[in-house]
């Protein structure tokens, strides 16, 4: 029998806290933890396409502030978005998010700004989950 190779062996760690996971609106609170996996998921994702040096030493930086930039429209429900979240030692860790720029375009309507799973809950469905919220939300709107 020939051995398999499994690509991200850190996913059989994650799977069984998925079925305690919940899908939450996201609050100008998540900013930080969603900044750190934003960061998270461009440092893998786009290796390659940015810069090094911009994936290891500025993208904690740049993608701080550019969450902090849109805390008055989360906060006033001009954008919105979702977390999902699992319990990782009693405390609930993000695994992805989702953030939604509603009528962004006169012509196309909504815009799905971001969509991040965190490297180690990539396959999982995490996003799957996160775009059926967004879809439900949008249509009740």
């Amino acid at each position: 029998m020939a051995a398999h190779s499994v690509p991200n062996p850190e996913k059989h760690l994650v799977a069984p806290a998925l079925t305690a996971g919940r899908i939450r609106a996201m609050t100008v609170d998540d900013i930080p933890g969603v900044a750190r996996l934003h960061a998270a998921s461009w440092r893998t994702a786009y290796r390659g396409v940015l810069s090094q040096e911009f994936l290891d030493r500025d993208l904690d930086q740049d993608r701080g502030a550019a969450w902090a930039a849109r805390r008055d429209e989360i906060s006033r429900g001009a954008e919105f978005g979702f977390v999902f979240e699992v319990p990782v030692g009693g405390e609930a860790q993000a695994m992805g998010f989702a953030y939604v720029l509603p009528n962004a375009d006169a012509t196309y309507g909504h815009c799905l700004d971001n969509l991040h799973v965190a490297p180690e809950g990539r396959g999982l469905g995490i996003g799957g989950q996160l775009l059926s919220a967004v879809a439900q939300a949008l249509a009740s709107r």
